[in-house]
């Protein structure tokens, strides 16, 4: 009986071996990451406070380096023609002081990284900041992105 039970086993693993040998591999879609940042003021805003700013001033000037703040931003996105492959991969609202050389230097903003299909026509996105509410419309137009 052990011995029917394990020949059974040994026959079902041969044919599964079989077959998933002969199923097609399933590529993955070719995609076009899309890097893009927009001012604060475009979107409503950081949603850091302002103590949170400032202590991350004061560290980066005291130990004369790099300091970040970043948080995600939960983001919605219509694309025109919807059968154009369109995904938001990252929203992130960043706050970075650079005060390697003594003065420090600012920036802050949103960073949004995109996934779009190679290859796709001319896009029109429709993008909503969820935590502001604020939509912003994008034309991307795969022939002249880097």
């Amino acid at each position: 009986m052990r011995s029917g039970l394990t020949s059974r086993i040994v026959w079902l693993l041969g044919l599964w071996l079989v077959l998933s040998g002969c199923a097609p591999a399933v590529q993955p879609a070719a995609v076009q990451v899309v890097h893009l940042t927009f001012s604060a003021d475009a979107w409503g805003g950081l949603p850091f406070t302002a103590e949170a700013r400032q202590r991350t001033m004061v560290q980066a000037v005291l130990d004369r380096r790099v300091e970040r703040l970043e948080q995600a931003v939960a983001t919605t996105v219509d694309a025109q023609p919807a059968s154009v492959l369109l995904s938001v991969q990252g929203f992130t609202a960043f706050f970075e002081v650079d005060a390697r050389s003594g003065l420090p230097i600012v920036s802050s903003g949103y960073q949004l990284e995109l996934h779009l299909a190679q290859g796709a026509p001319t896009v029109h996105a429709r993008l909503t900041n969820r935590a502001t509410g604020i939509t912003r419309g994008l034309r991307l137009d795969p022939a002249r992105l880097p």
